[in-house]
């Protein structure tokens, strides 16, 4: 923020959680991590708000919400908990986050959406 500039009204109503919205160190990281899933079949759009991610997936013809389903799925059998909402991932990790930890959670979900057709 320049200085004198008045804090915006979630700023002020997040206080403490500011690093939510890409106040921590970890949020730069976490936005190149998500961001490098573009390409991976069937990503159509990725969105990052500090430690928060929304991953959208094509929908198969007639099946909307299936192809995250599955990816969820995979994820699931692999260690990792993702939530879906239709064909978008969203994610939001754990506030004791670290830097490997998100190495593990884009390989895993990665390979879990080159895996889905």
């Amino acid at each position: 923020r320049r200085r004198g500039t008045p804090p915006d009204k979630l700023t002020l109503l997040l206080g403490p959680f500011e690093f939510l919205l890409g106040g921590g160190t970890l949020a730069a990281d976490w936005r190149e991590l998500m961001h490098g899933l573009r390409g991976l079949p069937n990503v159509i759009d990725i969105r990052t708000v500090g430690l928060i991610a929304g991953i959208e997936l094509q929908s198969r013809p007639g099946a909307a919400g299936s192809r995250a389903y599955d990816v969820f799925v995979k994820c699931f059998h692999d260690g990792l908990l993702i939530r879906i909402t239709g064909d978008i991932i969203a994610l939001s990790p754990p506030l004791i986050l670290e830097r490997e930890h998100m190495d593990v959670m884009v390989s895993k979900l990665a390979n879990a959406i080159r895996q889905t057709d």
